[in-house]
């Protein structure tokens, strides 16, 4: 149930209630003795994109500590994944860099490529944080190698993403629309990565001062991001679109403006209410036991 309320509503909040609720429920006594293991490391997953990650490292710490008794190798490498991404958030990106090269050597010797794949992204993303750029290149382009193997072809949506980004803060705009453009035509299922594409796509036009072909592409991003219960998200999209409108029709423009202005106002409120998430959504979690 986590995960139907994770793609069809983006409901981060949702996803992690029901993975509790599956969490209370469990019989170590019944037929799924693993379920547990999916059930947490899912749950970590949720965490870690609501950025609420030292809840998400005490989950983790419990699955580190039964590691050896984790039969589904698609459940460890999503720790090791997990583990990265909160480790490159905090900074700690030698860390970060050493635990995802040691989930991709799992991973291809127990060749888990869907896995592989999210695990080679992530290093790429540590790697621009390290300031190795030609090695992010290298990972991004070899999970993308892979692209014939991977069951869940949505993965590459991210990997492309983050490519065409990097490609697009070098100056190389042939290449950065070659792979955003490539990551918006696999997008569909997955919400948050086919936001996070279309948004990326918005940015590239814009780069390039071409604002009607911008606003296209950011109002479908805007179109996936109504979808999701994230108002962060779509703030954010309507701050581009009022930076594509604002030499070329003031009255959208100000539109623009007035409703980014109401979701900020929503916002403030969620902050002092609780923590809300942003749009980046690089793991996913395994499926839930049935």
């Amino acid at each position: 149930m986590g995960r139907i309320c994770l793609f069809r509503d983006g409901d981060l909040n949702n996803a992690v209630y029901y993975s509790n609720l599956g969490i209370e429920k469990f019989d170590p006594e019944g037929l799924r003795p693993d379920a547990l293991h999916t059930l947490l490391v899912s749950k970590a997953s949720y965490l870690e994109k609501l950025e609420c990650y030292e809840d998400a490292q005490n989950v983790l710490d419990i699955l580190w500590e039964e590691e050896e008794k984790i039969s589904k190798m698609d459940v460890r490498l999503n720790m090791y994944e997990i583990q990265s991404n909160i480790l490159n958030v905090q900074g700690l990106h030698e860390k970060a860099r050493d635990w995802a090269s040691q989930g991709i050597q799992l991973a291809r010797w127990n060749s888990s490529f869907d896995c592989l794949v999210e695990l080679l992204t992530v290093l790429g993303d540590i790697c621009i944080n390290l300031g190795k750029y030609d090695d992010a290149e290298k990972s991004y382009l070899l999970a993308l190698s892979l692209e014939e193997r991977v069951k869940k072809k949505y993965l590459l949506i991210t990997t492309n993403t983050q490519l065409g980004i990097l490609y697009l803060s070098q100056s190389d705009k042939k290449k950065a629309k070659k792979y955003l453009e490539t990551a918006t035509k696999l997008c569909g299922k997955d919400m948050f990565r086919s936001v996070a594409a279309f948004s990326a796509l918005g940015e590239y036009y814009l780069s390039i001062d071409h604002p009607k072909e911008a606003e296209s592409v950011l109002i479908q991003a805007f179109e996936f991001a109504k979808k999701l219960d994230q108002d962060a998200i779509k703030k954010d999209i309507l701050v581009q679109l009022g930076q594509c409108t604002q030499k070329i029709d003031k009255g959208k423009f100000i539109k623009y403006l007035e409703n980014s202005f109401r979701l900020d106002v929503q916002l403030r409120k969620k902050k002092r209410g609780g923590a809300f998430s942003m749009y980046r959504l690089e793991s996913d979690p395994p499926d839930q036991a049935r």
